[in-house]
């Protein structure tokens, strides 16, 4: 793994992408860019850089195609990479009024606000992706999460629970609603959802092992009993807001 990418808090902040394709087209075309943002999985990675030179290439691209919609969400992730998050929404603005059914600007503009601590806007765009695909895993989860930031507890975990009806083998919904009952400090009910969480995805255990939220059942011999009953996993888990 490059030394920068290994440097999680220092060099890099990841953004779910749902449509790669594109955005993939353009960093292979421009060089600078290409440094700047990289994929893994369908996440996003932002690497510390040159931000003028960054911006000065996103700006000619816009310049000779107002209407590219993938580089006015690049253009919004960098401002929000660098807390300009004001900047970032307007970005993300021009691109839903360029394609209102764009998920990838919806879940970014959502993910700012969540990071502003402006729930109820966050949730407005969440619910705007699930209008579009009722689907969608981490329109879910990122709804949930906003909701549970403010103590909505329990309608946090009616998203996740609507979400398990979708697509009961989605590991990451019986996940947090583990984290958020173990929050509540309702231990059966987040021990039962981290095992069948686990059941769908073995990767949880190591997620869990390191998780705070799990802080209130760390102590229970059935939850260690949960995450060291394999230790040779691999490191696959989707990035999600775990609460």
């Amino acid at each position: 793994m490059d030394e920068e990418i290994g440097k999680i808090d220092v060099y890099f902040y990841k953004y779910f992408w749902a449509d790669r394709g594109k955005i993939e087209q353009i960093l292979k075309q421009q060089e600078i860019l290409g440094r700047f943002f990289t994929f893994i999985r369908n996440d996003i990675v932002i690497r510390r850089d040159n931000t003028e030179k960054v911006f000065k290439c996103l700006n000619q691209i816009l310049h000779d195609d107002p209407y590219f919609k993938e580089v006015w969400v690049l253009k919004g992730i960098t401002f929000a990479r660098l807390k300009m998050y004001e900047d970032a929404i307007k970005c993300f603005n021009i691109a839903l009024e360029i394609d209102s059914r764009y998920i990838d600007a919806w879940h970014q503009k959502g993910s700012t606000y969540n990071e502003l601590y402006f729930h109820e806007e966050a949730i407005r765009c969440f619910d705007e992706i699930l209008a579009i695909n009722r689907t969608a895993v981490e329109a879910l989860n990122n709804k949930a999460y906003a909701l549970a930031r403010p103590g909505s507890f329990e309608e946090a975990v009616a998203c996740l629970n609507s979400g398990i009806e979708l697509n009961p083998q989605e590991g990451v919904f019986y996940y947090n609603i583990a984290c958020i009952e173990s929050l509540r400090n309702v231990r059966t009910e987040s021990l039962r959802a981290l095992k069948r969480a686990i059941e769908c995805n073995l990767d949880f255990r190591r997620v869990a092992k390191w998780d705070p939220d799990f802080t209130n059942i760390a102590e229970l011999e059935d939850f260690h009993q949960l995450i060291e009953r394999s230790k040779s996993v691999s490191f696959d888990v989707n990035d999600t807001n775990n609460f």
